[in-house]
């Protein structure tokens, strides 16, 4: 339900993405068959990506915990979620793995990273924009 919710905040901003001449990528890690529900789901239309053995997510050190997952934090941020209107549907990829974002300039630049350390804890879209006017 996070990572739908996540992905559905992106895709409310993929143009003002563009317009800072950024490229916005989703990488799940979930299966190759499930993204197009993604898709649906969210309306995102931008680069979606899965990484099922979460290389990449290891690259970046983000955390796969259960501690993460079953913080009280976490539930309160589900309540919220559903409250806005995202439901969980089949679980996709690993349940314990937290997300994470970051912004990479045109010349492999790190700008920008975060590090989710609950469930459901996400970067204010808004920072991820403004990481690109740096």
């Amino acid at each position: 339900m996070f990572c739908r919710q996540q992905v559905a905040e992106l895709a409310q901003q993929q143009s003002a993405f563009a317009e800072k001449g950024g490229r916005l990528v989703v990488i799940g890690n979930g299966k190759t068959e499930q993204l197009a529900a993604l898709r649906s789901v969210t309306g995102y239309t931008g680069t979606l990506l899965t990484d099922p053995k979460r290389e990449a997510f290891s690259f970046l050190g983000l955390q796969r915990t259960i501690g993460g997952v079953i913080k009280p934090q976490a539930l309160i941020r589900a309540m919220r979620s559903l409250t806005d209107g995202h439901r969980p549907g089949m679980l996709q990829g690993d349940a314990l793995q937290l997300g994470g974002a970051v912004t990479i300039t045109p010349d492999n630049h790190l700008s920008y990273s975060y590090k989710s350390t609950e469930a459901g804890e996400h970067p204010p879209v808004a920072d991820l924009l403004a990481s690109l006017d740096r």
